[in-house]
Parts: structure tokens; C-alpha cells; sequence
């Protein structure tokens, strides 16, 4: 189960996946060891399952 705090950091991380952990630690109110931790679970649960970029346009890539 997700508790409050897992919650809003996914909210965080989908906004800005690329936020320090230091700063999603003083946007929760907690640690960075504890935020760090936090990320680490839910990867492991597969409820973060990659990161991704994306764009603005569309573009070819060959």
C-alpha cells in the first residue's frame, strides 16, 4: 500500500523525475536517506518501472 508520502513523491517524480533527492526530501518533509529508500521500494514493487525523456516535437532519430 502506498502511504501519503509515496503518493506525493510519485506526484513529484512525475512532474520532475530529474529533482535531487535532497530536494524531494525538503518538498516531503523527510530525509534524503528516507526518500532514497522510498524510491528504491517502489522500483523494486515495479510501481516506478523506468524513466523515461520526453519531447516537445516529433523527431526522426536516423
Amino acid at each position: 500500500m502506498l502511504d501519503p508520502k509515496d503518493k506525493k513523491l510519485l506526484i513529484l517524480l512525475q512532474n520532475d523525475a530529474k529533482k535531487t533527492t535532497k530536494q524531494l526530501a525538503n518538498e516531503l518533509d523527510l530525509s534524503v536517506t528516507a526518500v532514497f529508500e522510498r524510491i528504491k521500494k517502489l522500483e523494486k514493487q515495479q510501481i516506478i518501472a523506468k524513466y523515461v525523456a520526453l519531447t516537445c516535437c516529433a523527431f526522426s532519430i536516423n
